[in-house]
């Protein structure tokens, strides 16, 4: 098969690949995950201020990993496109370049297609092609920087680096490795000639490196970045949760699983120097990623290791070269043989659980893409397929919840979560990040958390500032969550000291000022919500937007009516009548008396602002008014019981 054809199906591969797996419920090409709309919030910051920073408002702050990758939002958002699709494209793009640079290893015979094919075939390397983050921008830059590396280009070697350096914070200690390797390099024996040095290729990225550091400190009184500053704590480092990632890569991966066959080679010092150089870096970086930063963002596919994935399988296709050309008879078949067996593993970890005709499987592949790293809040458990669908389907609801923010909140009003990527850069408000990566915590003295931080956080300090809204959680729940629950949940899962009953007892204080109520979902990107879905939030009781409810009879009718001043809600309507004899009993939707305390007269009503007029919730004509002693009515939250707190006060209205 010729080299170019097979290139050319190699990447359509890719794009089939992305295509098929990066969808959403409606079949369309998916959103970008959550924290790419980091960037694209502070690309538009910086486009339309100037200032580097989440909230244009406060003073610089690195709230992103990646300058470079802000700074082609922000060309984005100048030349009018659409954010979002442009770094989408963008992403994929670069995927389908670094499948070009990869084949330049091996120009010369057709098992240097080994490499690319492994990596189109890679669930990693198709979810980040579509994901709208940098990795596939570093994984080219890194890739083509080694390509320049190996053919002894050293104008080339030093733009590349330098990218890379700010495309992501952990490839200036790559490029220090590099130049270890280039230190303690000799020559080949049989070289056609002497080699030219190539040291100084790195003076460039490392005079850009201490150049960021001297404005960051400058900017911000600190000179590392979030993910370097955890190296200068070593109680931040965990190295038992560092090698449960690379298990999760090594093991739920085709490439990963295909790293022993290079590794092996090199044991028996058969590898070649090419070969031994990739590996090198490969370890490198997943050694600086998995301790870093708290560890790697815990995206699916593990696809923290998409920037050296390139790098992995030159390796891999140098250790598969000498197998083909060894004289064993057998090695060249059970070569083949495996590197099959790395394409089925790939396509096995971009379906979805389930058997495979007769084969019961779904229980074996649920167990094998369930995580053993562990994750943030709201972070889905699976690696693999269900994994990036977990992340989709988050994103996508939290944009809708962001759009209704947009749509129906005071542009002063701030809101507090976990997840402020989509919510902050959908709704435009003044979004605090509950776990100080945006922003860092008020009286914090370093920089912002790293996004890989694994905990624990501050966040009775974030709880503290007094947010007009908190999400306490973005997932579809049928039974609302009470103050006391997400004080335990956050004190528990979340805060710094969650055996500190002096702190828990300060959250729950603070949530104490907040009533809980539930929105509905909205259309975003033209996409129309399913049906009965809705979000909880946390409201300042201060802003004084509860409803206000009254009841009164008219012409032997009860009437219940609302005044309603704030934004859209649901509510159930819960009327309860008491007899003569003290038995209280419940309206149903039909006006009928019912004994079941659940039962209500109207359900998910969406309450709209009303201004100063009332509206009609319902009439109802009492049976038996003559042994009705009162009827008391309220708003409760749908799903609510009778333990929870109402949405309004109690009215009573007696009848006698």
């Amino acid at each position: 098969m010729n080299r170019t054809f097979a290139l050319f199906l190699a990447s359509a591969v890719l794009l089939a690949h992305m295509l098929a797996i990066h969808e959403d419920a409606a079949d369309a090409i998916a959103p970008p995950y959550e924290m790419a709309h980091v960037a694209f919030r502070v690309g538009h910051n910086l486009a339309s201020t100037g200032r580097f920073a989440w909230d244009p408002s406060a003073r610089f702050v690195e709230s992103y990993p990646s300058p470079l990758w802000v700074a082609l939002a922000a060309g984005s958002e100048l030349l009018g496109l659409s954010t979002a699709s442009a770094m989408q494209l963008l992403s994929a793009a670069c995927a389908l370049a670094t499948v070009w640079v990869l084949a330049r290893f091996s120009p010369s015979r057709l098992a240097g297609v080994i490499a690319p094919v492994l990596f189109v075939a890679s669930g990693a390397v198709a979810s980040s092609a579509a994901s709208g983050t940098e990795l596939t921008l570093a994984a080219l830059l890194i890739t083509a920087a080694f390509l320049a590396y190996e053919r002894g280009r050293p104008r080339s070697l030093a733009l590349l680096l330098s990218l890379a350096c700010l495309a992501r914070a952990e490839c200036a200690p790559l490029a220090a490795v590099l130049l270890i390797i280039e230190l303690v390099r000799r020559p080949r024996p049989d070289a056609a000639g002497p080699r030219r040095s190539m040291l100084r290729a790195f003076l460039p990225p490392a005079v850009l490196v201490a150049g960021v550091c001297a404005l960051r400190f400058a900017l911000t009184g600190h000179a590392l970045s979030p993910w370097a500053a955890t190296f200068a704590h070593p109680g931040g480092l965990r190295p038992l949760a560092a090698l449960a990632f690379l298990r999760d890569f090594l093991v739920t991966s085709g490439p990963g699983l295909l790293a022993a066959f290079p590794v092996w080679y090199l044991a028996r010092s058969f590898l070649s120097a090419l070969g031994t150089r990739a590996l090198i870096l490969t370890g490198a970086w997943s050694l600086l990623t998995s301790l870093g930063g708290g560890g790697p963002q815990a995206l699916p596919y593990s696809q923290f290791m998409v920037p050296v994935l390139a790098l992995l399988l030159v390796a891999v296709q140098e250790a598969m070269t000498l197998a083909l050309d060894s004289r064993r008879a057998f090695l060249p078949r059970l070569t083949w043989v495996l590197f099959v067996l790395g394409l089925i593993v790939s396509v096995l970890t971009s379906k979805f659980p389930g058997n495979l005709g007769p084969l019961q499987l779904e229980d074996l592949h649920g167990a094998w893409m369930t995580a053993s790293a562990p994750r943030a809040p709201g972070q889905s458990t699976q690696l693999g397929r269900e994994g990036l669908a977990d992340e989709i389907k988050a994103t996508a609801r939290l944009r809708r919840l962001g759009a209704f923010l947009r749509d129906n909140l005071d542009p002063e009003l701030s809101v507090l979560t976990p997840w402020p990527g989509a919510i902050g850069e959908v709704s435009g408000l003044r979004v605090i990040d509950a776990l100080g990566r945006t922003m860092p915590a008020p009286g914090a003295a370093g920089p912002p958390a790293p996004w890989g931080a694994l905990g624990p956080w501050d966040v009775l300090s974030a709880i503290e500032q007094r947010p007009d809204y908190i999400v306490p959680t973005f997932a579809r729940l049928p039974d609302p969550p009470t103050p006391v629950q997400v004080a335990q949940e956050w004190s528990l899962g979340l805060d710094l000291a969650p055996s500190s009953a002096e702190r828990r007892a300060r959250l729950l204080k603070g949530l104490g000022e907040y009533e809980l109520i539930t929105v509905p979902a909205v259309a975003v990107d033209g996409l129309r919500p399913p049906p009965g879905d809705w979000f909880h939030l946390m409201r300042r009781r201060a802003l004084m937007y509860m409803p206000e409810l009254s009841a009164r009879m008219v012409d032997g009718e009860l009437v219940v009516s609302v005044r309603h001043t704030a934004h859209q809600q649901l509510v159930d309507l819960l009327v309860q009548i008491e007899d003569d004899r003290g038995a209280v009993w419940a309206l149903d939707p039909a006006g009928e008396l019912a004994r079941r305390p659940d039962i209500r007269a109207r359900r998910a009503l969406l309450l709209f602002p009303t201004g100063t007029r009332a509206i009609e919730l319902g009439r109802f004509d009492l049976p038996d008014a003559q042994r009705m002693r009162a009827v008391r009515a309220t708003l409760c939250n749908p799903g609510a019981t009778d333990e929870d707190d109402p949405v309004c006060p109690v009215v009573t209205l007696a009848l006698r």
